[in-house]
């Protein structure tokens, strides 16, 4: 929320930017109208408390059409999928976000994990990219992390 209202007063044209933040870390993606638009935008958010780091995947570009913002929609859907269907990962933990085809990776995981999901997405019809933004994690704590608490 604080990253979207620093958006609408640092850049001009601010509607084609998404924020997406886990565990401290912010991506940005979406379409920017300049190269100092893009670069607000990054010490924007990094201005703001807590955010330990900012991966600012903008594009300087148009808006996306409609038909893109749809099939960008549908992809991420078909990852989320076929995450929850790989019977190795914990897709609970992992983010999922689409744009233009390229798909953003986030999540607190294992070296494995993070090669495997980056595997599961890239086989998804439509995905052009797919670009981590994990934190990783060793075995043992995502073991600890995903078992059941009693």
């Amino acid at each position: 929320m604080r990253a979207a209202n620093r958006m609408r007063d640092a850049l001009k044209q601010p509607g084609g930017v998404s924020v997406t933040s886990f565990n401290r870390k912010v991506l940005l993606t979406g379409q920017v109208a300049s190269e100092d638009d893009k670069r607000a935008a990054e010490a924007a958010v990094a201005a703001l408390p807590n955010v330990r780091s900012v991966h600012n995947e903008l594009q300087v570009l148009g808006r996306p059409s409609l038909a893109t913002s749809a099939a960008d929609t549908s992809i991420t859907a078909r990852v989320k999928t076929a995450l929850l269907d790989a019977q190795d990962l914990h897709a609970n933990v992992i983010k999922v976000v689409t744009e233009s085809g390229t798909v953003y990776l986030m999540g607190l995981v294992s070296r494995r994990e993070a090669e495997r999901a980056a595997q599961v997405a890239s086989r998804v019809a439509g995905v052009q990219r797919v670009v981590t933004v994990f934190e990783y994690i060793t075995e043992d704590e995502v073991k600890r992390v995903s078992q059941p608490k009693q």
